[in-house]
């Protein structure tokens, strides 16, 4: 008997008529899946190339950014065009919650130093680590 699985979607020969699942794979995250209840099939999985995407272009926060930066003279700078790639890279509907959230912070402070007029000044990992070790001892 062919069935469709309840979580990948992709049709497989069943071996008993209860079965809900092509592999152990797709059983297992099924059941790890936040928003799974008992007998519903879960939603077919998202396919970027096949994913409603919006024009960055007519994007929100690329025109803002976009404004912001015209309207301060800044827009053809390097660190103006530095936000306008962090601000594509936001828009992107490949990158994920946590990489968006850091490009966001990144955009912040570069559009901060693109409207003071001064340089983003990206800090060695490593010295912020000295610097919060030598706070915690009292080192200041």
């Amino acid at each position: 008997m062919t069935r469709q699985c309840d979580s990948c979607h992709e049709d497989y020969e069943a071996r008993r008529a209860a079965s809900r699942f092509c592999s152990p794979r797709c059983r297992v995250r099924a059941s790890r899946s936040p928003a799974r209840s008992i007998g519903a099939p879960s939603a077919p999985p998202i396919n970027p190339s096949t994913a409603p995407t919006t024009d960055p272009e007519t994007s929100g926060l690329l025109l803002s950014t976009r404004g912001a930066l015209e309207a301060a003279s800044v827009l053809d700078t390097p660190l103006g065009q530095l936000a306008m790639e962090i601000t594509l890279r936001i828009l992107n509907p490949a990158e994920t919650g946590s990489a968006v959230a850091a490009l966001t912070k990144q955009l912040r402070d570069t559009l901060a130093a693109a409207l003071d007029g001064s340089e983003v000044v990206v800090a060695d990992p490593l010295d912020e680590l000295r610097s919060r070790r030598d706070r915690k001892r009292g080192h200041v």
